[in-house]
């Protein structure tokens, strides 16, 4: 038999072996297994695997040794590779990472906190490697071929190249073949040794030899997996319905090719007697039916005495594998439903391969119903035990699509095919694997009950990591954070991800463009357009034939390309730089884990300096810690974080035109989690955790340092201020101007004294509460220009439950300030004392304290008599006021309301003073009126105050 027969079959090889190389992982406890006994036969010349049985927990313990638990023939291949790689690696003398020696990640503990599965945080370069090529050439080629058998297969059935290559594509891209083609498990091999017996058996040809090597193949198939028996059972009766007389031969073949698992098995039971690989399951870990030994341990229904019994067979599984959301073979391949159409009109011409069709299935059916905890098949996509099953449906394919003439039955056949594929694309994420509260095992009320209808993976799962990570390729990951080490396991411990679903690099940095921001190329696409140059590049002559031929294929592929031009490229005014994890997702949003120091690329897309607020949300990891925060190298501030979260509130701070670098460092070393056991440094290392960074700009010019970004409540927007803030008051005018200044503002948690300073001089002290005041400052001088007004809290300020702390951080207040007025005063005569000016029905006046005063020039060089008139009243009935010129007493007056009074005085050359004084203490309003806003201390009122010559 050829190898390829025709350009088009070594066409399809090479495309399916290209995308399932590309797309090659490893999930778990399964594959390391199988791993784990060709290192020992490699290591340690041994099928024990003592050395490495800690990295599963699919083991067998059995006379003192663990053994793998998986039929060995996968393994047994992978040695020649692993070995090679071995030497590769002693010739090269790389750098080698033992699997022990830096460190593993307890992933399942005893009660008493000991590992009994932890798999390495570094696999090194010997494993790396092999990991990669032991899955390419053990699963992916394999897979590639079957498509070629198939494809070979199929032309037994039908003459139409179109039907078949639907067929084949079917199974390549859009049934579980895809998913297990990528994986180091048997389904591929077992699947290849099943078409090749196939092939053999369709022929006209029937030899000896060929019943022998069908024999030897069916054995194979078994050593990959048992549940190759069932399609064995069904292949020996085709057989035997071929040439009933060849079938010793076919015996003999099968006993020849079992001996190497009998072999096996019997070496691990030392010749006492053989039982099932479940027999010797480490009770560490499993335990059967529901007896349990008190831990968390996973259960079981495998070679348990008791399995086939009918109490044990529940016949809802049959509907939950087929049709349920939870990894139903129906439900994630719809397209396989026209398999069961094709499989009616085969009956009429292929009777025989109808039946070897049907009894697998539903031998299938039957006894997966007794396997009450495990039909689903573990941590994996899709219906795992359902794979070899797969080429034996595609053949029925064919007929459904050659008998059918059914326009729109076929056209549900071509979306159900692209619904296959592209849920096939959805299982390139990490698996889920809770379909249970604890996540291990299957409920028995899912079980047993068919009302136990739980959300499908597909939506809750698969859907939303894909929309935010696009097809995943891990190998193509590796190549874009190369660091020398390649991990292509789903959690890839050694690149320092400890439980993240989403991609280790999400974006490519390409320029700044200026004005606009950091032009990145998101990686989420980046492996469908690595995959379609592929694909163009095998077959470029049907594509480009194609193009020639339809204006439609033209416009389907300038629609490709044009969509992952708009939609892999992007503008962000913020990139992450070195120093974190992949991000991560709670129940409030995203956030990436940092190790100790971290950097982010802010970009300021004005032509000026901009100044702003950083609102930075992050916790620490564990325990208190302080993060300093840099901006373009010059700090910013320290800031004490909680594992309970802060937000972490600068003051004003200038970024530049361009690119700022901001970097965060912890003040203390990382924290290893605790299921994290290294030696010496470790990729695993958390001190701080960032779920959102803004920039606020800042839209009150008057606002300068020592500020908090703005809140806002009911009443408006408010800012808080930590030990010392200030203000930036500009004044237009070309001289001095007299202005009064209103602050509104409360204190936090207590009273506290502050102290006003305009341009460093002091103009008062104030008294503020937690409920409020409204300060209204004497008459001051606002100079020409800039001028700074310092507020400066005489009690240090304090955290949100109240304890004072004298390093300003994050949540460090001291008083919340919602707005500063300033009031020019008309009447430059005006000096100390008043209040800003007011305004009622009958025009504006001016409250004062219990003393004020009014300064003005006299232009003569000699005394000189001038007239006072004001008009003014009493606060809370006050009627007396004395009235001093030049500090010496004019007399008591009397106040009446609404009466405008006249005073004669004799003023002096040069400056004259007239000071007001209320002979009785002024009153505070809200002590009299309630109103806990106003703490002016008011006496009298002045409506009008001339002075005439």
């Amino acid at each position: 038999m050829k190898f390829f027969s025709s350009n088009r079959e070594m066409k399809l090889f090479l495309t399916f072996f290209f995308i399932y190389a590309f797309f090659v992982h490893w999930s778990g406890w399964n594959e390391y297994s199988r791993f784990a006994l060709t290192q020992a036969i490699v290591e340690n010349n041994s099928i024990a695997i003592d050395d490495f049985y800690l990295y599963t927990g699919d083991r067998m313990d059995y006379g003192g040794h663990y053994y793998s638990d998986k039929q060995p023939t996968l393994s047994f291949l992978a040695v020649p590779i692993y070995g090679t790689v071995k030497m590769l690696n002693f010739f090269f003398n790389s750098d080698r990472h033992l699997p022990d020696s830096n460190g593993i990640i307890y992933t399942l503990s005893d009660d008493l906190g000991k590992p009994i599965v932890a798999p390495p945080i570094y696999v090194g370069f010997e494993n790396g490697f092999s990991l990669v090529f032991i899955v390419i050439f053990l699963s992916s080629l394999p897979a590639a071929y079957n498509v070629v058998l198939l494809y070979r297969l199929l032309r037994f059935f039908t003459n139409s190249e179109r039907h078949i290559t639907l067929v084949v594509l079917l199974f390549g891209l859009g049934s579980l073949s895809f998913p297990y083609a990528l994986l180091f498990l048997p389904y591929s091999l077992g699947n290849l040794f099943i078409l090749v017996v196939l092939l053999i058996l369709v022929s006209s040809e029937y030899k000896k030899i060929s019943y022998f090597m069908v024999g030897v193949l069916m054995a194979l198939s078994i050593s990959c997996d048992f549940i190759f028996f069932i399609i064995s059972l069904s292949l020996a009766y085709y057989a035997s319905s071929k040439n009933c007389r060849l079938i010793p031969f076919l015996i003999v073949g099968l006993i020849i090719g079992l001996t190497p698992l009998l072999a096996y098995n019997y070496s691990i039971s030392n010749g006492m007697y053989l039982k099932l690989h479940g027999s010797f399951l480490d009770d560490d870990i499993w335990y059967y039916g529901g007896n349990s030994s008190g831990r968390r341990d996973i259960p079981v229904a495998i070679s348990s005495p008791e399995l086939f019994t009918p109490s044990n067979f529940q016949p809802w599984i049959i509907v939950q594998i087929l049709f349920y959301p939870y990894r139903g073979a129906l439900f994630y391949h719809p397209a396989l439903l026209f398999s069961f159409i094709g499989l009616f009109f085969m009956g009429e011409k292929f009777r025989k391969e109808q039946i070897t069709i049907i009894i697998p299935l539903l031998i299938l059916l039957v006894s997966i119903p007794f396997f009450i905890w495990s039909w689903h098949g573990g941590m994996f996509f899709g219906l795992r035990y359902f794979t070899p099953f797969t080429p034996l449906l595609m053949i029925p394919l064919v007929f459904f699509l050659d008998k059918t003439n059914n326009v729109g039955l076929k056209g549900i056949f071509y979306i159900f095919l692209c619904i296959s594929v592209f849920v096939n694309f959805l299982g390139l994420q990490n698996f889920e694997n809770v379909i249970s509260p604890d996540g291990r095992y299957i409920s028995e009320s899912y079980i047993r009950s068919p009302s136990d209808f739980i959300p499908s993976p597909l939506l809750g799962h698969y859907l939303p990591l894909t929309l935010e990570n696009g097809p995943r390729s891990r190998l193509f990951e590796n190549l874009l954070d190369w660091d020398g080490k390649l991990d292509i396991r789903d959690v890839a411990y050694s690149k320092g991800v400890l439980s993240s679903p989403y991609l280790r690099k999400d974006h490519i940095h390409l320029a700044s463009i200026p004005g606009y921001g950091f032009l990145v190329l998101k990686t989420k696409l980046l492996p469908l357009f690595v995959v379609f140059s592929l694909m163009l590049l095998i077959w470029h002559v049907e594509v480009f034939t194609q193009l020639k031929k339809t204006r439609f294929a033209k416009i389907v592929f300038c629609i490709v390309v044009l969509f992952f031009l708009v939609y892999s490229f992007e503008l962000t005014d913020m990139l992450y730089g070195g120093g974190w994890y992949p991000k991560e997702k709670d129940e409030l949003g995203y956030f990436r884990y940092m190790k100790d120091n971290a950097t982010l690329k802010l970009y300021n897309g004005n032509e000026t300096t901009s100044k702003v607020n950083l609102q930075i949300t992050l916790w620490s990891y564990e325990r208190d810690n302080v993060v300093n925060l840099y901006l373009n190298r010059e700090s910013i501030g320290s800031y004490v974080v909680s594992p309970n979260g802060t937000i972490a509130s600068t003051a004003f701070v200038y970024l530049k035109p361009g690119v700022n670098l901001l970097t965060l460092s912890s003040q203390e070393d990382c924290n290893k989690p605790e299921n994290v056991l290294t030696q010496g440094d470790s990729p695993i290392c958390y001190s701080f955790a960032l779920r959102d960074i803004k920039i606020i700009p800042s839209d009150d010019p008057s606002f300068d340092k020592g500020w908090y970004p703005r809140e806002e409540d009911e009443l408006g927007n408010f800012r808080y201020m930590g030990n010392n803030a200030s203000f930036s008051l500009h004044s237009n005018d070309v001289s001095v101007s007299k202005v009064n200044l209103r602050l509104t503002l409360w204190s936090h948690l207590k009273d506290r004294m502050l102290d006003l300073y305009l341009n460093g001089e002091k103009t008062g002290s104030y008294m503020v509460s937690p409920n409020g005041a409204i300060l209204s400052t004497e008459i001051v001088d606002l100079n020409p220009g800039e001028n700074i007004l310092t507020l400066s809290p005489r009690d240090a300020c304090s955290n949100h439950e109240g304890t004072p702390v004298t390093d300003t951080p994050p949540t460090c207040y001291s008083f919340a300030v919602r707005n500063i007025e300033i009031i020019p005063v008309d009447d430059p005569s005006f000096d100390k004392g008043w209040y800003p000016r007011e305004e009622d029905e009958f025009g504006y006046f001016t409250y004062m304290g219990s003393n004020a005063s009014l300064k003005f020039m006299v232009d003569s060089t000699s005394s000189k008599q001038t007239t006072l008139t004001y008009l003014a009243w009493g606060y809370n009935g006050r009627d007396e006021l004395e009235i001093y010129l030049n500090n010496k007493s004019l007399g008591m007056f009397k106040v009446l309301n609404n009466n405008t009074e006249t005073l004669k005085l004799q003023v002096s050359p040069g400056v004259n003073t007239i000071l007001f004084h209320s002979t009785t203490n002024c009153d505070i309003p809200q002590n009299v009126e309630n109103n806990s806003l106003d703490t002016r201390c008011l006496s009298f009122a002045f409506r009008e105050i001339n002075l005439m010559n």
